[in-house]
């Protein structure tokens, strides 16, 4: 029956280390993207573009 338990709980902690890693790609990928779109904004002078002071804030 022990075994059993801690089977499943390596299994549960496998999933959500699983899922927290797919949580920061995510993330990462999401700020990566939005860093490019203020960059390329602020580049080409786009009208109503996002600058990176208005993310810190």
């Amino acid at each position: 029956m022990r075994r059993l338990t801690r089977l499943w709980t390596t299994r549960l902690g496998e999933r959500a280390v699983v899922h927290l890693q797919n949580q920061v790609r995510e993330t990462i990928g999401e700020l990566v993207t939005e860093a490019i779109r203020c960059y390329l904004a602020s580049s080409l002078k786009l009208p109503g573009a996002r600058t990176s002071s208005s993310l810190r804030g």
